[in-house]
């Protein structure tokens, strides 16, 4: 895997596994979009083109999602490029917690 944030494109392509999490085992636990007091955690971020253009337009009433990525330079990415008002980007490591 490439880590170097400057590589990464402005136009994201959700990795399969993403695409059939939100559209096929989501539906299946009973998530609902139309939950308006919803928290979202996306673990690995990266630039953050994922979490707003694929990850936010499936859930329109959400209250905040939080994203983060080990790498630095990936949450500055992520901030200039894809700034939503209800996103929080974070430097952290998941495995630390």
């Amino acid at each position: 895997m490439n880590l170097d944030s400057e590589l990464y494109g402005v136009n994201p392509i959700p990795f399969l596994s993403v695409r059939k999490f939100f559209g096929e085992t989501l539906p299946r636990i009973g998530w609902s979009k139309d939950d308006e007091d919803d928290v979202v955690l996306d673990a690995g971020c990266g630039p953050g083109g994922t979490t707003v253009h694929y990850i936010l337009p499936l859930m329109p009433k959400l209250k905040r999602l939080y994203a983060f990525d080990v790498l630095s330079d990936m949450i500055e990415l992520a901030q200039k490029r894809n700034f939503h008002p209800k996103v929080r980007y974070s430097v952290a490591n998941i495995e630390d917690w």
